[in-house]
């Protein structure tokens, strides 16, 4: 079934920050869905940056479907290594 396109068609796709962020636009029956591949900035400020510049620019669609590297971790148990910051400031606000 997942060679048979006559149930998805791609309508768009484009890169939004090279190295970064890039998306698939779908026709799915009736609606518009848009597939979002990221791989997000290590740095706390950056990340804010970023998500918020893809806040304003991903083109508007019934549903996002977000997959990749985000980068984050919400609980310094959950790091391994690295530097030891919490999630904070504008990046929360994004």
């Amino acid at each position: 079934m997942i060679n048979d396109k006559s149930w998805y068609e791609v309508t768009s796709h484009s890169t939004l920050v090279e190295g970064r962020a890039l998306y698939v636009l779908l026709k799915w029956n009736h609606l518009q869905i848009g597939v979002l591949n990221i791989y997000a900035p290590n740095s706390s400020p950056e990340r804010a940056i970023f998500w918020r510049m893809l806040a304003i620019t991903l083109p508007d669609v019934e549903a996002w479907v977000m997959a990749g590297d985000f980068n984050m971790t919400e609980h310094f148990r959950d790091m391994k290594g690295g530097i030891q910051r919490p999630i904070y400031g504008a990046e929360l606000d994004s």
